[in-house]
């Protein structure tokens, strides 16, 4: 009963999101519906199979595709020119953080379960590199949000990983539920408070 009412809020939670965002704007932004849904997608995979590894890649395609239309959002709606200092230090510290997580995940993973994870969380970070630069060539708090929503998509998805392919991870449900209530809220509420 426990893992049915779980699964059950956490797939309501994207179709909420959605409506809320259509119904609340005169004109809600497409990409960001968009990519809600493809997260809505992506749960309803994930929690078909539990263990099927087939669900999970599935799943995280749905998930990839929701981030890089976050990003794409993100980018069309850049406040000025980009400075290409801020882009270089940013590639480097998230290429930093990839290759330290997949070097603690590859011992037990086969090639091309490698390859999609690192292709996944490089379309990640790829989205939060966009968030970042949405936020510092606009201004005011609400750019921010998605910035720091764009973080806790990473460390749901790093604790999920971490937990299928190396170590259970004590109360991983709970942790990965409430940072991906968080990411997936703040991109919404954030996005909204811009577009008021």
């Amino acid at each position: 009963m426990h893992l049915k009412l779980r699964g059950a809020t956490k797939l309501m939670l994207m179709p909420l999101l959605a409506l809320w965002l259509v119904f609340s704007l005169d004109h809600p932004p497409i990409l960001i519906v968009l990519g809600i849904i493809c997260g809505f997608v992506g749960d309803l995979f994930l929690l078909a199979g539990k263990d099927d590894i087939r669900n999970f890649v599935l799943g995280s395609f749905c998930f990839a595709g929701g981030h890089v239309l976050y990003a794409v959002y993100f980018l069309k709606h850049l406040g000025g020119p980009v400075h290409p200092i801020p882009v270089i230090v940013a590639v480097l510290c998230y290429g930093s953080i990839i290759l330290f997580f997949i070097k603690r995940l590859s011992k037990n993973m086969n090639k091309k379960l490698l390859v999609g994870l690192i292709s996944y969380f490089s379309i990640i970070a790829f989205m939060s590199i966009s968030a970042f630069l949405f936020m510092i060539t606009n201004r005011g708090i609400a750019y921010c949000l998605p910035f720091a929503a764009s973080l806790m998509f990473m460390l749901s998805d790093g604790f999920l990983s971490f937990d299928k392919f190396r170590k259970k991870i004590k109360y991983r449900h709970l942790i990965v539920m409430i940072t991906y209530i968080l990411a997936q809220s703040g991109i919404t509420f954030g996005i909204y408070w811009t577009l008021l």
